[in-house]
């Protein structure tokens, strides 16, 4: 399961160079068998797209043990 978040900061932040007031988080949950892992990145909704849409479809159903092929 892939979702999208958008959390407000407790305050405005900046780098110097762009400022804002809220943070974008994606987050994948992976099922395989009775395991679930849980992963997350800092990242837009549009991530969050891309995974569901071009590499759920490719993972979904294979062996969690053959990593080098669903790499490729």
């Amino acid at each position: 399961m892939v979702r999208a978040f958008q959390v407000p900061t407790d305050q405005h932040e900046a780098d110097g160079t762009f400022a804002w007031d809220t943070t974008d988080l994606v987050t994948v949950e992976l099922c395989a068998g009775d395991t679930v892992g849980l992963g997350y990145t800092y990242a837009p909704r549009a991530v969050a797209m891309l995974l569901s849409d071009v590499l759920v479809p490719i993972v979904i159903g294979q062996s969690p043990n053959d990593l080098p092929r669903l790499w490729e």
